[in-house]
């Protein structure tokens, strides 16, 4: 690439993100993610090695956001396509949910963006958020302390079963306890907990749940759905292409959930749940 092409792809990408600040003075948080979008502090070479490790964690207050920030690494590629996917692209649309709910629950927080997206959708509604990776959940608890919902973490990985088990890391996203993806993947011991038996002990009847495990879905879902409330809005996604999709898909619409498919990226299938009735 010339350098003049470069620097017009860093100047596009940087006028790109400063126009989804909150105030002005959060503007230069979203010029270093600009240029960081271009590669800039991963790709290994002159600016990545000596920038990167001086570079702390971005605090970030996107426009959408009523004034709560996220705290995204802009050396990690992962943590940039995770903000871009749910703060500007909005993957989560709440604007589908015809309830106020009662309960959050995150399965997969990562680094938290989802959950402050959610608190500031449902200001006061208590966020449980489960996540298993130990530093996933350092940036994790350091982001929710400024969000006034009462927000409980749990450093777990959710599961059929209450116990230990083998978590195979990916890159920042986190990991899978699916053994499928192993090979490669430096693994770790996890706390699980029996999820159907959580979730009951939460008693919503109003429920948001995010479902973010890779892979784990398919095989938890179906045991959640004989104690989901009546009003209960999901999202999710499946790991095993159009057989794994048609699967949920008809487990899903047959217990009353009308389904949606959000995205298709061939294998992975992002979706939206939605089971409502008239609230008194």
């Amino acid at each position: 690439m010339s350098i003049s092409r470069g620097i017009s792809r860093r100047w596009k990408s940087v006028q790109l993100y400063q126009r989804h600040a909150w105030r002005f003075r959060d503007k230069l948080a979203f010029v270093i993610l600009g240029i960081a979008r271009c590669g800039d502090f991963s790709s290994g070479g002159f600016i990545s090695r000596f920038a990167k490790p001086l570079l702390p964690l971005l605090r970030l207050r996107p426009k959408n956001l009523n004034g709560y920030a996220v705290l995204v690494d802009a050396a990690d590629p992962s943590h940039i396509d995770i903000f871009d996917e749910i703060v500007l692209d909005g993957v989560y649309d709440f604007s589908s949910i015809p309830f106020e709910p009662d309960c959050i629950v995150d399965c997969g927080g990562h680094i938290g963006i989802f959950s402050v997206c959610a608190a500031a959708r449902y200001p006061s509604i208590p966020i449980h958020i489960y996540e298993p990776s130990p530093a996933n959940t350092r940036i994790l608890e350091q982001t929710m302390r400024a969000v006034e919902s009462p927000v409980f973490i749990h450093q777990e990985a959710v599961s059929d079963h209450a116990g230990e088990a083998t978590f195979y890391l990916a890159n920042s996203c986190g990991g899978s306890l699916v053994s499928a993806v192993a090979s490669g993947r430096t693994s770790i011991l996890v706390k699980v907990i029996d999820f159907v038996a959580a979730l009951s002990r939460l008693n919503s009847e109003r429920l948001l749940l995010k479902m973010d495990i890779e892979g784990e879905e398919e095989q938890l879902v179906p045991l959640l759905l004989p104690i989901l409330p009546a009003h209960c809005a999901i999202f999710f996604e499946t790991h095993s292409g159009d057989v794994g999709w048609s699967a949920l898909f008809k487990e899903m619409t047959d217990c009353g959930f009308r389904v949606s498919l959000i995205r298709d990226r061939g294998k992975y299938k992002d979706a939206f749940a939605i089971r409502t009735r008239v609230l008194d």
